[in-house]
């Protein structure tokens, strides 16, 4: 059973590491974003922020909850319960999480000019 557990560990290792580095590509986008662009300009820009900014927080705490995660003893019977629930949430959050760097993906490759602006009370393709 001991295997198990160091297997479980290494697991949970992983997807921490992961979860890390996803971060540090978002806080990526972020900073070259705002480097870009003007973002009281855009509410499509400004909403972009936010979203990269949650995704950032959410991330943080599936990395706190992995780490806090990978503590749990998996030699106890007892723990084993607690253990798939919260790897079944951590699946799903680490998923949600995939599906949100498609999406900002998708701006890194079209670009912010594709979607529309407000100047001045005007809405205008940029």
């Amino acid at each position: 059973m001991k295997n198990f557990h160091k297997y479980a560990t290494l697991k949970t290792s992983g997807q921490l590491v992961m979860d890390l580095g996803s971060v540090t590509t978002h806080i990526a986008a972020l900073v070259a974003l705002l480097k870009s662009t003007n973002v009281n300009d855009n509410p499509l820009t400004q909403f972009f922020c936010w979203f990269l900014v949650g995704t950032i927080i959410f991330q943080v705490i599936i990395a706190i909850g992995l780490f806090t995660f990978r503590q749990l003893d998996l030699n106890e019977e007892i723990n084993h319960t607690v253990a798939k629930r919260w790897n079944i949430a951590f699946f799903v959050a680490i998923f949600i999480i995939s599906l949100c760097e498609a999406f900002i993906g998708i701006f890194e490759k079209f670009g912010l000019e594709h979607g529309p602006s407000v100047i001045n009370g005007t809405t205008s393709s940029i």
